[in-house]
């Protein structure tokens, strides 16, 4: 197995591949800046990504990066992410995504949990999202405010601030305030989503 630290390490096990991610589409001005470098450069389909390398989508781009884990996100139009730690213990199987949304939306749909202890994790300046197994959900930050939201679509997604954890279901939402304090959990409008199959659900 490989592990991927938070500090940008990389460390193979023998005869192993590290554990990266790749671009599943590209759609417009989509940039990314690799760990450790200032310079900005264009968004490959071939381009594999690392702890500590960030993806930024223009006004009018997008795009969705694969994790080794199965679970993948959604940058939306005018975002910014980085991400964070790519982990996997060889001996109990614990996987972990973090990623971090500096500014703009995301949508992250998570797969079954392997096994207790693995999740994919979306934090922002104010709050984070976690999901330990199947689900979907969405991230927005807003840089000038500092206020974040919280949609689940499908599964259960812990939020949390310094203060305070809520457990969200599909179909609820949650906001945070500048200074990290949660609403009151709400119903989601709009149209229901599809619960099963997960949307464009990834085998692996």
């Amino acid at each position: 197995a490989t592990l991927v630290s938070g500090s940008g390490r990389l460390v193979r096990g023998k005869g192993q591949e590290p554990t990266l991610v790749r671009f599943l589409r590209i759609e417009g001005d989509v940039k990314v800046k690799l760990a450790g470098e200032f310079a900005w450069q264009q968004a490959d389909p071939k381009m594999l990504l690392r702890v500590g390398d960030q993806v930024k989508t223009s006004s009018a781009a997008s795009a969705q990066v694969l994790y080794f884990d199965g679970s993948k996100t959604t940058i939306q139009p005018g975002s910014l992410l980085e991400i964070r730690e790519l982990y996997e213990d060889p001996v109990t199987k614990v996987r972990r995504v973090r990623e971090e949304l500096s500014w703009g939306e995301v949508e992250a749909s998570a797969q079954k949990r392997n096994v207790e202890g693995s999740y994919h994790e979306v934090s922002t300046a104010v709050a984070t999202a976690r999901a330990t197994d199947e689900g979907e959900y969405r991230v927005a930050f807003e840089q000038g405010s500092k206020k974040a939201s919280f949609d689940v679509f499908s599964g259960t997604v812990e939020v949390a601030t310094d203060s305070r954890r809520e457990r969200l279901q599909g179909g609820e939402r949650i906001l945070s305030s500048s200074s990290g304090r949660l609403s009151a959990k709400e119903l989601l409008p709009g149209v229901p989503r599809l619960v099963a199959p997960q949307d464009q659900r990834v085998f692996v």
